[in-house]
């Protein structure tokens, strides 16, 4: 593609000696084609020699210089629209700098407008189409690409002559615009140099959105960088959003660079965002930098809608949401990374309606700071009725080094959080709890929780069905607390280690109606109690010390003492067989 855009650079050196001019009928013999258009083409593609210009653009076309009406003609854009008269079936090379290429004189059109980069009209009402095969360049539609020039009027020509879909490319430059970029059409892409293509948004613009296409399908943008400018743009009242795709289907957002957003009016801003109703979008190798300033946050992507992804993205310095999942069905993070963020990830439902099948599979946080949504947040956090079902976060590392908040919180205050796994989560510090969670059929399993300064994991509320097992908590006051109301939990080979003087109990059951199975659990190091309840709460502990069950000896005695407790013994069927007594005395 780029030797095909810059294969005219050097027109100008090939203006004498064998390829000064070349006959029309000698280039169609040749290239055994039929009609100009055509021959310009195969022109284009396979570096044919360009016609000098003798005289002007006018002697040609009135015949002074005789040989000229044989030949490619060279002339600039303004010479083509000042032409009141033409030669059908003429060929012209436009040598304007950056708007290089051919055009072919088509008499059977006389309503296309002009959009300076495919098509042309001159004061004739003649119009001349530009030969092109692939993308088509913004520099043609007269983009500057200096960092100064607004170049908002190009940009959106060329995307906007893409109207049965194709390409439109921006090569290495900064090109500065003032309102948003709209993409009118489906299956458009634009596309960038990379990190050397910077759109950047003008320094007194007072707009939200830079990038835009709503209701499309197979929209791309890739490789280039999106600056919203928050620093420059005096007087904004508007949040910004870098790139949106709103309700789009089957579209991406790959290896693009989105920095400088910034929220207002309490609404945060968003680096990109796929909103509404979109339906199998992705967001992939994109990096969200310094998105947000303190009272005025913004996320790094936001996606909304049914089976979205955001995957191998970095959130650095975003001062909201790293990667944000609200009011979604089956969409999910997968091997991100978010650094000094708000929070790194949220999966969420502000709606009135339930959801379901949302996952966070691989995602790296390093030190976030939100104290009321924690690094992770999971759960309904509004007073709406919507509940949030069958979630699952796996397979994350956090490190906290500064900040408050715990670290994972999955916290109800409209609809339920009913199904949730947490697995595979390794959590160093955090400024609150490890794991604090309200919910229904929850299970935590697998995780290590480090050095937190409360619970490592521990419940707020109502929660029904809990299972954690498998865990490893080092530190923290509590290794496990329950909250008052929680029913049929279960706690199961779990290793808990305290820190001496810091940690209380190893697990703690609040309130008389907490109702626990505690099985095969390895509690040491603490100050008070391994285990420990409120008055009236009945836990059923089956646990160890040292991960063992053993004796030393056999005590023989021929008058049994007071019966202390005993254990009931099931055979594999699950009938009782009977009981094990155990005595405080034996006498």
């Amino acid at each position: 593609m780029q030797k095909q855009l810059d294969s005219f650079a050097d027109a100008g050196n090939q203006q004498s000696g064998e390829h000064a001019a070349i006959s029309r009928r000698k280039l169609l013999a040749a290239i055994g084609m039929t009609g100009a258009g055509m021959a310009a083409g195969a022109l284009m593609r396979d570096g044919i020699g360009f016609a000098s210009r003798r005289g002007s653009i006018a002697e040609t076309v009135y015949g002074s210089s005789a040989q000229c009406d044989e030949c490619v003609i060279l002339a600039t854009i303004a010479e083509l629209r000042s032409m009141a008269s033409t030669v059908p079936g003429s060929i012209f090379y436009v040598t304007d700098t950056g708007q290089e290429g051919h055009f072919y004189y088509d008499p059977g059109d006389s309503v296309s407008p002009d959009n300076t980069g495919l098509v042309l009209v001159s004061t004739g009402g003649y119009r001349f189409k530009r030969i092109y095969d692939g993308p088509v360049n913004v520099k043609w539609f007269g983009a500057k690409g200096d960092g100064s020039a607004d170049d908002t009027a190009a940009i959106q020509a060329a995307i906007s002559s893409l109207t049965s879909g194709g390409v439109a490319f921006l090569p290495s430059s900064s090109y500065i615009v003032s309102s948003t970029i709209i993409i009118p059409y489906s299956y458009v892409k634009i596309m960038g140099c990379g990190s050397s293509t910077v759109i950047k948004a003008a320094n007194t613009s007072n707009y939200e959105t830079m990038i835009s296409a709503n209701g499309l399908n197979g929209i791309e943008v890739s490789d280039l960088v999106v600056d919203a400018n928050q620093g420059n743009r005096t007087g904004l009242t508007n949040r910004t959003v870098g790139i949106l795709l709103a309700s789009c289907t089957d579209s991406s957002v790959d290896n693009c660079t989105v920095q400088n957003t910034i929220g207002a009016n309490g609404i945060p801003g968003v680096g990109i965002a796929l909103g509404g109703v979109s339906v199998r979008c992705k967001v992939t190798g994109c990096i969200l930098k310094d998105c947000g300033v303190a009272g005025k946050a913004s996320d790094g992507v936001y996606t909304s809608g049914t089976q979205n992804l955001i995957m191998n993205c970095i959130a650095l310095n975003c001062t909201d949401t790293g990667f944000v999942i609200e009011k979604s069905n089956l969409s999910g993070i997968i091997g991100c990374t978010a650094k000094k963020c708000g929070a790194g990830a949220a999966i969420t439902n502000a709606s009135a309606n339930d959801v379901t099948g949302n996952f966070i599979d691989g995602l790296t946080i390093y030190d976030w700071s939100a104290s009321n949504t924690g690094g992770i947040q999971i759960g309904t956090p509004l007073a709406v009725p919507g509940a949030l079902l069958n979630t699952r976060v796996s397979n994350v590392t956090m490190e906290r080094v500064a900040g408050s908040g715990p670290s994972v919180y999955a916290r109800q205050q409209g609809g339920k959080i009913i199904g949730l796994t947490l697995e595979n989560i390794r959590i160093n510090g955090a400024g609150t709890q490890g794991i604090l969670f309200t919910a229904t059929d929850i299970l935590i399993a697998n995780c290590h929780v480090y050095n937190t300064t409360n619970a490592g994991i521990q419940s707020l509320g109502v929660c029904e069905r809990v299972i954690v097992e498998g865990c490893y908590i080092y530190g923290g006051s509590f290794g496990i607390a329950l909250s008052t109301g929680c029913s049929d939990c279960h706690l199961v080979g779990n290793v808990i280690i305290g820190i001496t003087d810091q940690t209380n109990y190893g697990i703690y059951c609040f309130g008389t109606e907490t109702n626990i199975n505690c099985i095969m659990n390895t509690i040491e190091y603490v100050k008070i109690r391994k285990i420990g309840y409120d008055a009236g709460t009945t836990p059923k502990i089956f646990s160890t010390a040292n991960a063992s069950i053993s004796t030393n000896a056999a005590a023989s005695a021929t008058t049994l003492g007071t019966l202390s407790q005993k254990i009931q013994i099931f055979d594999k069927d699950g009938s009782s067989i009977g009981f094990i007594p155990i005595y405080s005395t034996i006498s």
